[in-house]
């Protein structure tokens, strides 16, 4: 077909050939094959919904979770999260098919150095594993991050003020 139509553009000539060639392709292919495509498409039958009666609770809101695949693996999300009246993200780790609560993160320690730009207390970032060129990063953020962004290079445990 392609080979086809690469010979009939070739005789384009003026803009009249332009309209003439489109409505052929139209006529000749697109108008018979959207013909052909209505008269024996059927469509796919209603999905069922599950059964979740057996499934756990959320415990916020008491609807029922279900075992999906994300990023870092298994976990356990609540299927109320698209809920436009009350939604609910809740979310809870998979420990052999049954969801148990994250480990709560541990609080960020501040440092006794404070950040020149607002006064607040510096939070030294560290990481000894990745990085640029797999040296890994050191340095001292505000504790007031995202409002402030202020960020000093780390220089034997102090951070450098310029």
């Amino acid at each position: 077909m392609s080979a086809v139509w690469y010979e009939q553009q070739q005789e384009i000539k003026n803009p009249t050939d332009v309209g003439n060639f489109v409505m052929g392709v139209l006529n000749d292919t697109v108008v018979p094959t959207l013909q052909k495509i209505k008269q024996t498409y059927t469509a796919p039958p209603p999905k069922q919904p599950k059964d979740l009666s057996n499934n756990p609770r959320c415990p916020r809101c008491n609807r029922p979770m279900v075992l999906r695949d994300g990023k870092f693996g298994e976990l356990w999300s609540c299927t109320g999260w698209n809920s436009k009246e009350s939604p609910c993200n809740h979310s809870m780790d998979n420990d052999n098919g049954m969801p148990v609560e994250k480990p709560a993160k541990k609080p960020v320690e501040t440092s006794n150095f404070d950040c020149k730009k607002c006064g607040k207390k510096l939070i030294w970032r560290k990481d000894n594993k990745g990085g640029k060129h797999n040296k890994g990063y050191s340095f001292f953020g505000c504790s007031d991050f995202p409002k402030c962004k202020q960020k000093y290079d780390e220089v034997n445990g102090e951070p450098k003020y310029d």
